[in-house]
């Protein structure tokens, strides 16, 4: 692996705008063996990505909003450290993540190896490259500085040019929209249920998807990242 972040650094060095580097990163991955790629950019502003799992994942993705609860991202969190991942490595946790294995296993994706990165705010950027084979005979031996340092030159990238907004990886559902653009504007959730005409414990169920789609620990922080990608007026 380490020879593949070595050539990633290469391809850096040698495409001269995004589009150009791309395909260089599309070429690399399938190189090494892998099949696919995806970059991840969880910033406090913006929220973007660059991949080429197929169209149909991707979408499926979105509707579903695996963003929330995808087991690949909550490792990176939770480590911040290169690892290795499998379907398996996640069959004795709870069966949100083994559906999300399942489902994601209908478009060849099984293995990978992922490098996240902090990068401000308390943000993350992390670089994934995945296989439809298992993960078994993967070697993770990789130099953790030279990967963040590989990691960061992409995301400084990337991320300048940034097409996906957070529309890409969190959808909200109309009622979960209409109580968080209520509570930006100061009202309190039994206020919300009689301007919507809801149960409360409605609108508490629709703040509380709100929250864990947005990463957030509170209704403050969630309607303030909805404000700031643009999910809510």
């Amino acid at each position: 692996m380490t020879r593949l972040l070595q050539a990633l650094n290469d391809a850096l060095e040698a495409a001269e705008t995004n589009s150009d580097f791309e395909p260089f990163l599309a070429a690399l991955t399938r190189e090494s063996g892998f099949d696919f790629y995806a970059y991840l950019g969880l910033g406090s502003r913006k929220i973007f990505a660059r991949s080429n799992y197929p169209d149909a994942w991707q979408s499926d993705y979105l509707a579903n909003s695996y963003f929330s609860i995808d087991p690949v991202v909550n490792t990176a969190r939770r480590t911040m450290r290169p690892f290795r991942w499998s379907a398996s490595n996640y069959q004795d946790q709870d069966q949100w993540a083994r559906d999300f294995f399942s489902r994601a296993a209908a478009f060849d994706i099984r293995s990978g190896l992922s490098f996240p990165i902090s990068i401000g705010f308390g943000g993350m950027a992390m670089l994934t490259v995945a296989s439809r084979h298992d993960a078994s005979t993967i070697s993770l031996e990789i130099d953790p500085v030279f990967a963040a340092a590989t990691v960061g030159h992409i995301h400084a990238r990337l991320r300048v040019r940034g097409r996906a907004s957070g529309k890409m990886l969190v959808k909200l559902k109309p009622q979960e929209v209409a109580c968080l653009t209520w509570y930006a504007q100061g009202k309190s959730l039994r206020d919300i249920a009689i301007i919507e005409g809801m149960k409360y414990s409605n609108v508490c169920f629709h703040m509380s998807n709100a929250r864990k789609k947005l990463d957030a620990g509170t209704s403050a922080q969630a309607a303030v990242n909805a404000t700031r990608l643009k999910l809510i007026p």
